[in-house]
């Protein structure tokens, strides 16, 4: 999909969602340490219909991976962020939506049977932050993702304004920003702290998790804060050139956490392999980006709810050669590392 994605995107399209910060790093670390964890198999364990379903927040899901909160989807597909969100309703998956999404949630949600969780970027105007999360909450969101590793963007090779200024995307809108987001206004906040987290907490009645931890002291700070949830990213390496992936900043953080407390991950899940890891190591649910986008860009709603079954396929069948009936019942016997 990735292959078909980059033969009809336009180049500066397909180098923008591929781009990250500096040299890469950061970004290829995430995909390569999933290689450090080796799988066990458990034998005779006669699992014939395995279950990949799921419950966070009171809401079922049909499966434990669905779509994290990219951007200016309409770069990839007219259809754009309505697209994605009918094709995770439609499959039973997990889906975020952008602050900088083109279609304002309240549209790309409105025919949604599962509604989305909205991801959000404090602007450094409290009243803007604070009309971005009532405006998703009216609209039907129950979870409010805070991303706070971007209190600046990092040194990126390749970024969105010069895409947005050219005579193919001049037409494209941040929805959810219209109408709020003023010229002296900054879509990121340098000036993010905890406390800002908990005047969140004060004015929205939604479920809160936050988005970009990869510190243990992080992790116990949002669980002191009664923080419903955290997702633990780097932002696909688009952010800091830290070497640091995901899935080992889930093995140091996920000891250190009480068992029931969710844990979400995003960042170099490439495979059903690569969920079915992340899950053993401890998370909750998994989050795909740059995958996404493959199949927004190659089908739309169809290519997305193709590339959610391929994996689901691949996973159900990685279930029963691992001798695993229940997605929700881990097993961290089962997953060892070996590099």
């Amino acid at each position: 999909m990735q292959a078909a994605a980059r033969q009809v995107l336009p180049a500066t399209v397909y180098d923008y969602f591929m781009g990250t910060t500096e040299e890469g790093l950061t970004h290829t670390r995430n995909t390569s340490a999933f290689q450090q964890w080796s799988l066990i198999p458990k034998r005779l364990q006669g699992v014939q219909h395995p279950s990949t379903s799921v419950k966070v927040f009171g809401q079922e899901y049909s499966i434990p991976f669905g779509a994290a909160p990219v951007g200016m989807q309409q770069l990839f597909h007219s259809d754009g962020e309505y697209a994605t969100t009918q094709a995770c309703a439609y499959q039973g998956a997990p889906c975020i939506l952008s602050t900088v999404s083109n279609i304002a949630y309240a549209k790309a949600t409105k025919d949604a049977k599962i509604k989305p969780w909205f991801q959000l970027y404090p602007t450094d105007n409290f009243e803007v932050t604070k009309a971005l999360v009532q405006k998703a909450e009216e609209a039907g969101a129950e979870v409010i993702v805070l991303t706070v590793d971007v209190p600046v963007l990092g040194k990126r090779k390749h970024n969105a304004r010069g895409l947005l200024n050219t005579p193919e995307f001049a037409h494209l809108r941040f929805g959810n920003l219209d109408g709020l987001l003023q010229q002296r206004d900054n879509i990121h906040d340098s000036c993010l702290n905890w406390d800002q987290l908990a005047m969140l907490q004060e004015i929205s009645s939604a479920k809160i998790v936050v988005k970009g931890i990869l510190h243990p002291e992080d992790a116990l700070q949002c669980l002191n804060m009664n923080i419903e949830g955290i997702i633990i990213s780097n932002h696909g390496g688009r952010q800091m050139e830290s070497n640091y992936s995901s899935i080992e900043a889930l093995a140091a953080i996920k000891p250190q956490m009480p068992d029931e407390f969710p844990l979400f991950i995003d960042g170099g899940i490439r495979s059903a392999t690569d969920v079915l890891k992340a899950l053993l190591l401890g998370a909750k649910m998994v989050f795909l980006g740059r995958p996404i986008c493959y199949g927004l860009a190659v089908g739309g709603m169809a290519g997305v709810m193709h590339l959610l079954e391929l994996i689901k396929t691949d996973l159900t069948r990685n279930m029963q050669l691992m001798g695993i009936q229940d997605i929700g019942n881990r097993d961290p016997t089962q997953i060892i590392k070996t590099k």
